[in-house]
């Protein structure tokens, strides 16, 4: 098999898989599948951001055949990984280093420690939200350095791998949750600090659009200021209506540019939205203690102010937009 076709069938393997992939198995789930084409013994999968002076600051990690304890010792030499910064300086090509290079020579003993003795890594930051994902592949054995076909496979296969689990992570996030995602919808992941981990690709252009400054990680004051509440809570800024729902130790924020929807009262929008879960106008009116033709005129009216022409098209818009 060519490496176009090795590549073909890494992609399609992760894009089918992602979505079903239970969250805390599908690194490693991915890494078994990339060793189908690329060999490793061992291997990390980070997400961050590069602080100020270019260090690395760890939002998440996932160790493949490591201890935890690898992460723990790293604080204190990550001022010394030159591959880190190596592949920060050229984001998207994947570099290969050397256990032996001079370079090393100040985590001699840490690399000796967990078997490393040469690397692959590759890392991509998004240029909007500042998040960076890396991952870095390891083998033990001193004769076995990756070679440069191997290389360029795995600068060719990282979109893919980030790809899937960004999109692995927020698909069992948005399960646990309404509005869903596609549409006129962006998602992210944050924490309660207000630090991005994982962002669809519409999620900052459309802050970008209320904020044309911003850029990640962190969350723009006014939803940091929501996530630090760490509640359901749905609310509008100038342009955009925002959704956070809580979800384990993050929170899903979804948002999307205003609309007509958005311009209906709060009892047109109520009786919306009991028609589009199917209620007529009689289970509508007992639900609320209202008549039927007062039911029927607060639907009327939602029609008009956003211009549906019946029942169907007004259910579909509030499927679409709440």
């Amino acid at each position: 098999m060519n490496a176009l076709a090795k590549l073909s069938s890494l992609a399609l393997a992760l894009h089918r898989g992602a979505p079903s992939q239970p969250v805390e198995s599908f690194v490693d789930w991915a890494f078994e599948a990339l060793k189908q084409h690329v060999h490793f013994d061992s291997a990390i999968w980070a997400a961050g951001h590069a602080s100020a002076d270019g260090l690395p600051v760890v939002h998440s990690y996932w160790l493949h055949r490591q201890p935890a304890q690898l992460m723990a010792d790293y604080a204190g030499i990550a001022r010394h990984d030159v591959v880190f910064l190596e592949s920060l300086r050229q984001p998207g090509v994947s570099v290969v280093a050397d256990s032996r290079d001079g370079r090393l020579v100040a985590i001699y003993d840490y690399i000796d420690r967990y078997g490393i003795e040469h690397v692959l890594s590759t890392l991509d930051v998004d240029p909007l939200s500042g998040l960076l994902q890396d991952i870095a592949l390891w083998r033990a054995a001193r004769d076995r350095p990756f070679t440069e076909d191997e290389r360029c496979f795995m600068q060719a296969a990282f979109p893919h791998l980030i790809e899937a689990c960004t999109r692995n992570r927020l698909t069992h996030l948005v399960n646990v949750s309404t509005p869903r995602t596609g549409g006129p919808w962006g998602a992210a992941a944050a924490d309660r600090a207000g630090v991005l981990h994982y962002a669809e690709g519409d999620f900052p252009r459309l802050l970008r659009q209320e904020w044309p400054d911003w850029s990640g990680p962190v969350l723009p004051p006014l939803l940091a200021e929501a996530a630090a509440r760490g509640e359901a809570q749905r609310f509008a800024s100038e342009r955009l209506v925002f959704k956070l729902t809580p979800f384990h130790d993050l929170l899903l924020v979804q948002t999307r540019e205003r609309a007509a929807i958005d311009r209906l009262t709060p009892r047109e929008r109520e009786i919306a939205a009991y028609t589009a879960q199917g209620l007529n106008h009689k289970e509508i009116a007992r639900l609320l203690d209202l008549s039927p033709a007062t039911v029927r005129n607060h639907l009327a009216a939602a029609c008009r102010r956003v211009q549906a022409r019946n029942k169907a098209q007004i259910a579909a818009l509030m499927h679409l937009y709440h």
